[in-house]
């Protein structure tokens, strides 16, 4: 029966899959199964009288080993994984169990080791670690927003940049919120669960939300919902990307081609408007140096020559407006034009407002239109003063500005360089966000009926962009207002402009003059105001007219004055033929704007000479006389 049993035994050990080795007690191995020679690829006859430590593949520690022998051979059994090395070198991994055998005195006799090779088990394992490593850094460094919550909203795993999209500092502060409380609205989330109901994933799906400080978020999100048995949303899958500053900046570029369109249809009309009113203006102006102020018709011309005055200013707001307003840029210091504005400043808005100026002790010069500048600093003061009916402080500021890439990333307009800034801003009322994109457009007004135009800020901002510049507005409601406008800084020295003044009399002449005009009712204006104060007048209706008119006239033709466009030949074409033919021939041109190559960009050469429709009688008798007794 022994027998049969230790056959038994024995049998077992030399066919069991695991590996077994037995050794004394002082650690030499006496045997070994046909298993344990399979996986070491060490013969029976190679292992046995060595020790185990022919199988030390130096990835356990001298205390590893220490603790196993104080183990057994205080009669406890050891359990560890043991990391070998085979015959040829390979490692491999050993699911170990070493028991104390021991004699009828209860003495160790022999230590057997019995163990599994686990390999395959611990390579997976490590697939798998180095799977779920990489995920997770992948998870952690995704840029994109990544989180797993509940259908109700509660937040179970989320990434840095979701964290950071939604303005917290870490992982760990996002986890505390729910889902839902980053909608504005509740009916929004509402809405987004019952589309991924439907659709069980959305794609490119837009959604505006809030960060934990109130402020808008747009994203574009990939979501994938999962669901039970019963078809029940249990789990939300969501990958978020932040396209605010995108959206920021194709509304700047959408209201940016809105303002040029409507800048071209305002520019149009004005034009139009422009030749009727030379002659409104023109005529009235002429009836009024006929009569004296006590006769009966003088009160009503006057009236009429108001009128053509105020729609002059309209027009010419609008030119401003659409940038085809004729400037004439000067190297200039803002702080100067500041301080002769606020001069007028103080009549125009009142004593319960009070002014005040921060103005940079190093300005930096620019290159703009003076004449203008003053207007912008005075539409903007009025606009300030507007929005301060109890009273409050009107702030202008000027300071040397860089523009860096970080600052160009909010204002895709404007480029890279050194700027100088005027700043214009109250403690009145403020605006919405919703009302601010129109603030520019012309005729937009909050105002009453009859308080205001619509064309003071509209006016500003031509008047801006035509001189180069760029113009933000910052407001709250009830916090005021600032207007930020940036011009290039130039490097030349401000210059100093000659104002010629003239009496009445000093505007007559008897010199000979071509007035070139394609607009009938303009080209007899001119020719009336000139001829009745005593120049000899030539008249023409487009350029090859007027050149016929040149050749045929025998005397000396002084001056010629062009309108700038006109069918078949331009103003400046005109005067290079005219000039050939009369030689010292000097040149007027005059236009209600123009895109012609005498100016660029509406930017007045200082060489040119050019008047500006809609022109009164004194206006142009001026600047004929000026180009006429300039050497």
């Amino acid at each position: 029966m022994l027998e049969e049993t230790l056959r038994k035994l024995s049998g077992v050990i030399e066919q069991t899959a695991d590996l077994v080795l037995i050794t004394n007690k002082e650690g030499i191995i006496e045997y070994v199964n046909p298993a344990f020679q399979k996986i070491t690829g060490y013969e029976k006859e190679e292992i046995v009288g060595e020790t185990p430590n022919i199988l030390k593949s130096g990835k356990h520690d001298k205390e590893f080993y220490k603790n196993l022998w104080k183990t057994i051979r205080s009669g406890e059994v050891f359990n560890s994984v043991f990391i070998n090395r085979k015959k040829n070198g390979e490692l491999f991994y050993e699911e170990k169990t070493i028991t104390p055998l021991r004699d009828s005195r209860r003495k160790i006799t022999h230590f057997v080791s019995t163990g599994k090779d686990i390999t395959k088990q611990k390579q997976a394992e490590e697939t798998t670690r180095k799977s779920e490593a990489k995920y997770r850094r992948f998870f952690m460094e995704d840029l994109t927003g990544d989180y797993v919550s509940t259908a109700d909203g509660k937040i179970l795993l989320c990434n840095p940049a979701f964290a950071k999209i939604f303005g917290f500092d870490s992982t760990e502060e996002v986890m505390k919120y729910n889902m839902s409380s980053f909608y504005t609205n509740p009916a929004d989330r509402e809405e987004f669960l019952n589309l991924l109901k439907k659709e069980k994933k959305l794609y490119n799906h837009e959604i505006e939300l809030r960060d934990r400080y109130g402020n808008p978020r747009h994203i574009v999100q990939n979501v994938v919902g999962h669901f039970n048995d019963k078809n029940e949303l249990v789990e939300i899958q969501g990958y978020l990307i932040d396209v605010t500053k995108r959206k920021k900046l194709e509304e700047q570029f959408r209201q940016a081609q809105k303002m040029e369109a409507i800048g071209k249809l305002a520019g149009g009309v004005a034009h139009d408007f422009n030749n009727l009113l030379t002659v409104i203006s023109g005529y009235s102006g002429l009836l009024l140096q006929r009569l004296v102020p006590d006769e009966p018709m003088y009160r009503e011309i006057q009236q009429i020559a108001k009128a053509g005055e105020r729609a002059a200013a309209l027009t010419d707001q609008l030119l401003a407006f659409s940038r085809r307003q004729v400037i004439q840029p000067r190297i200039v210091n803002l702080n100067t034009i500041v301080l002769d504005t606020k001069k007028m400043l103080r009549r125009l808005i009142g004593e319960d407002i009070e002014i005040i100026t921060s103005l940079s002790s190093n300005l930096d010069n620019v290159k703009i239109d003076p004449g203008q500048m003053d207007q912008v600093i005075i539409n903007l003061a009025v606009n300030a003063r507007d929005a301060m009916p109890m009273g409050g402080k009107l702030i202008i500021e000027t300071a040397n500005f860089e523009i860096d890439h970080n600052y160009k990333k909010e204002h895709v307009e404007i480029k890279e360089g050194c700027y100088v800034m005027l700043a214009v801003s109250d403690t009145g009322s403020g605006m919405s966000k919703e009302i601010q994109p129109r603030i520019f457009e012309p005729f937009f007004t909050t105002k009453e009926r009859g308080k205001g135009t619509g064309l003071g800020l509209s006016t500003v901002y031509g008047i801006v962009k035509q001189n180069n510049g760029y113009i933000w507005v910052y407001s709250e409601p009830e916090k005021g207002t600032a207007f930020k406008i940036y011009f290039p800084r130039v490097e030349e020295e401000a210059s100093v402009s000659e104002v010629q003044q003239f009496s009445p009399e000093s505007l007559q002449g008897n010199e000979t003059v071509l007035i070139v005009e394609d607009e009938e009712y303009v080209r007899e204006l001119a020719g009336r105001i000139l001829g009745e104060n005593g120049y000899s007048v030539l008249k023409a209706e487009d350029g090859y007219h007027a050149l016929q008119v040149a050749q045929q006239y025998q005397r000396t033709i002084h001056l010629l004055l062009t309108d700038v466009v006109m069918p078949k030949m331009s103003g400046k074409e005109l005067s290079e033929k005219i000039e050939a033919l009369h030689s010292g021939i000097k040149v007027v041109f005059f236009s209600g704007y123009t895109d012609d190559a005498i100016l660029y960009h509406q930017v007045l050469d200082p060489n040119i000479n050019f008047i500006q429709k809609p022109f009164t009688p004194p206006n142009l008798l001026k600047k004929i006389r000026e180009v006429l007794d300039r050497n």
